[in-house]
Formats: structure tokens, sequence, C-alpha cells
């Protein structure tokens, strides 16, 4: 694999939390795609995992062409 196709499978990403209340029971947050500049909303730590889970499948289906 040349390194331009191995750095094309690299990505990256910002995640910021920031807490909602003082008793730091409700956190917030936002995930930022680097070379899109998308910006998803976070409401609770599992959007996180689905966020990811659901990003690396349609790149998975990208990649492969398969639905």
């Amino acid at each position: 694999m040349s390194l331009e196709n191995s750095l094309s499978l690299r990505e990256s990403f910002v995640i910021r939390l920031w807490k909602m209340d003082e008793d730091q029971k409700n956190w917030r947050g936002q995930i930022q795609h680097v070379r899109t500049g998308s910006i998803t909303h976070i409401q609770e730590f599992d959007d996180l995992k689905k966020y990811f889970k659901a990003y690396l499948e349609e790149e998975e289906i990208k990649k492969t062409g398969l639905k």
C-alpha cells in the first residue's frame, strides 16, 4: 500500500464536551469531522458511539460498493 493510500484511510475528528449543570450528570457535545467540516451534536455518551458506528459502516459501504 502506498503512503498516499495509507494516509487516505485516516480521518480526524474534534470532539468537544461540556457539562450542562454543576452536578456533572448532564453532558453535551459535538463531533466535527475535520475533512468535511460537518458537525454532529450529541446529547449523551451513547450518541458518540452511535455516530462512529454509523460513520464506519458508511465508509465500508463506500469502500466495497455494497449496500
